[in-house]
C-alpha cells in the first residue's frame, strides 16, 4: 500500500471538513443510512463516507467517518 504524504493527509482532512460544512447547511443531502436514524454521505474523490444524524434542525451529529472498504456497521454491532 502506498504511503500518504502529510500534504495528502491534510488535503483529505480539508475535503472531509468541507463536506461536513456542506452537511451542516444541507443535512438531508446524504442518503438514508444502513443504521436506523442515520444518514450517509460519500465524499467525492475520497474513499470515505460520513455517517451522521441530523439530531435537530440546528444540530448535526457526526457518528463516524469510515473508509468505504470497511464493513459498516461492524458485524458484531448489527
Amino acid at each position: 500500500m502506498p504511503k500518504t504524504t502529510q500534504i495528502q493527509r491534510t488535503e483529505s482532512f480539508q475535503r472531509i471538513r468541507q463536506a461536513i460544512d456542506i452537511l451542516a447547511a444541507f443535512p438531508l443531502l446524504g442518503r438514508q443510512g444502513v443504521v436506523a436514524g442515520s444518514r450517509e454521505l460519500a465524499i467525492a474523490g475520497l474513499p470515505y463516507t460520513i455517517v451522521y444524524s441530523a439530531a435537530t434542525a440546528t444540530r448535526l451529529d457526526i457518528l463516524t467517518v469510515i473508509h468505504q472498504r470497511r464493513q459498516y456497521p461492524p458485524l458484531n454491532e448489527g
